[in-house]
């Protein structure tokens, strides 16, 4: 299932913080045709988790409120979205996460699109988000080949931070990488950096 809107891939930022046990994958199974290494630690949500009830029940159980859970399966089961998270302890209660999304969309590439959309994404995203939203990077940029536009701002969550890539890898066709980290934590940046850097489409 895609997402086709204006502005769709600026959405899906603020995630529920979630508290699960399980081991850390290295490659991970997804519906977008590439290829995504999970840096050590990380984990991609599953819908038998999501389905677990009781928290205590199993070794991939987690613990989060049923309404909140509710609200992930449901984005699972509609096959637009893959939530991945940091299981290593929280800072302040605030869980590291990464959500992939695909649209049908284009990159912004000629220099007159990247500024005309910086220049257009604050009050959208203001307007989206229910936040005054001041971006702290904006910029296009080469990724593995793939042509991507990248966005920056600090998340809803105090001492939270948002870090977007938008990255173009098919005619009318994108993935959006989405991170929310705890800027005391630098290396979830440096891991979902990392991770977009390993980014390779799968032979078909």
């Amino acid at each position: 299932m895609r997402i086709k809107r204006q502005w769709g891939w600026a959405l899906g930022v603020l995630l529920a913080c979630v508290v699960f046990s399980a081991q850390a994958v290295q490659e991970i199974d997804n519906p977008f045709g590439v290829r995504i290494a999970l840096p050590e630690h990380w984990l991609k949500l599953t819908q038998e988790q999501l389905s677990t009830v009781d928290p205590v029940e199993g070794e991939n159980s987690i613990d989060l409120p049923l309404e909140t859970r509710q609200l992930l399966s449901a984005q699972l089961r509609a096959g637009g979205v893959m939530l991945i998270f940091n299981t290593q302890p929280s800072e302040q209660d605030f869980y590291d996460n990464i959500t992939v999304i695909e649209i049908e969309d284009q990159v912004p590439e000629a220099a007159a699109q990247i500024r005309q959309t910086c220049q257009a994404l604050p009050r959208v995203l203001s307007q989206r988000l229910g936040q005054t939203i001041r971006l702290d990077q904006c910029a296009g940029r080469e990724i593995s080949g793939f042509p991507a536009f990248i966005l920056a701002y600090p998340g809803k969550t105090p001492a939270t931070q948002i870090v977007q890539y938008m990255i173009q890898i098919g005619q009318n066709r994108s993935l959006v990488f989405t991170l929310a980290y705890h800027q005391q934590r630098p290396e979830s940046l440096a891991a979902f950096e990392q991770l977009i850097t390993d980014l390779e489409l799968r032979a078909p």
